[in-house]
């Protein structure tokens, strides 16, 4: 064999074998990273739920005071609308004795204006 085959063979083989390892370390970092990013992802998943938790109690507390708030307007309108239902009864019966005030004014100022 010429000896430029076996030193080419030589010089592969070492070339080779650096390409392994390397690809070994590379292997290993990869694995260190994929590690670390599970290790993230188990953080944020705890915290994505810590806050769905707290939005849900948040929601609830809306829900709550919503209902509270609707019951609330609900008989607050119920009075107003008792009141001004009493209103209305009021200016109705008082509005014939306005309107008998208002003429015996005005009959009142024309005989007036009549005897002078």
């Amino acid at each position: 064999m010429p000896e430029w085959w076996i030193n080419s063979s030589g010089f592969f083989f070492i070339i080779a074998t650096i390409a392994v390892l390397l690809q070994i370390v590379m292997l290993a970092v990869l694995i260190w990273v994929l590690l670390d990013l599970s290790k993230q992802l188990r953080r944020i998943t705890t915290r994505v739920e810590e806050l769905t938790d707290k939005v849900n109690a948040i929601t609830d507390q809306v829900k709550d005071v919503t209902n509270q708030v609707s019951k609330r307007t609900t008989g607050i309108m119920s009075v107003v609308d008792s009141n001004a239902t009493k209103a209305f009864d009021l200016i109705e019966k008082a509005a014939p004795l306005f309107i008998g005030l208002g003429l015996v004014v005005r009959i009142a100022q024309l005989f007036k204006k009549g005897r002078r």
